[in-house]
């Protein structure tokens, strides 16, 4: 693959790295990385996703924070993908202020949060039972006409009745689906 015929490209790098993940070849999927860094190949913005992605997947949050500031440091724009990335690895671990940083982050760059990237945020504090913040994000979700899908739904539904919220939220949103 390497021949003078057809260079590998970012993308290629990016499709390499997530089949290895997908074979549970975390160590193999990294070294991908440094390879595409010493092919001086320009890494974009899907690269850094599934690198951060993978970080993630293998408990490594900080690294993969330190990945999401050096896409800055390499002339990447952070696009939706990765914001939404970098928020559910967040929430993953538990980070409420890093993933609603990121989300304002997001939103000061012109960049339109969408379903995924609330999702993970949802999750995250209806399992910790931050009614409020839960409150807040849903009505923020509604002004900007995201509705939540099936799953999303459903862990509403179920956290808000669970804390006894479910029917102050109905009447107050209207119902979940807009």
């Amino acid at each position: 693959m390497q021949k003078k015929v057809c260079p590998p490209n970012t993308m290629t790098y990016t499709v390499i790295m997530l089949a290895l993940v997908k074979a549970k070849e975390m160590t193999k999927a990294l070294e991908v990385y440094e390879k595409a860094r010493q092919q001086g190949c320009h890494l974009d913005s899907s690269f850094y996703s599934a690198l951060i992605f993978i970080l993630n997947k293998s408990g490594r949050f900080k690294d993969a924070q330190a990945i999401f500031m050096e896409m800055s440091k390499q002339d990447v724009t952070p696009n939706v993908l990765a914001y939404n990335t970098m928020i559910s690895a967040a929430c993953m671990h538990s980070q409420e202020e890093d993933a609603l940083g990121l989300l304002i982050e997001l939103e000061k760059k012109l960049c339109k949060p969408n379903l995924k990237t609330n999702a993970p945020l949802l999750k995250m504090f209806c399992l910790r039972k931050r009614m409020k913040v839960l409150n807040y994000l849903l009505n923020d979700m509604f002004r900007k006409d995201i509705s939540p899908d099936a799953g999303t739904y459903t862990l509403l539904v179920n956290a808000l009745s669970k804390s006894g919220k479910l029917e102050h939220n109905c009447k107050s949103q209207g119902g979940f689906v807009h």
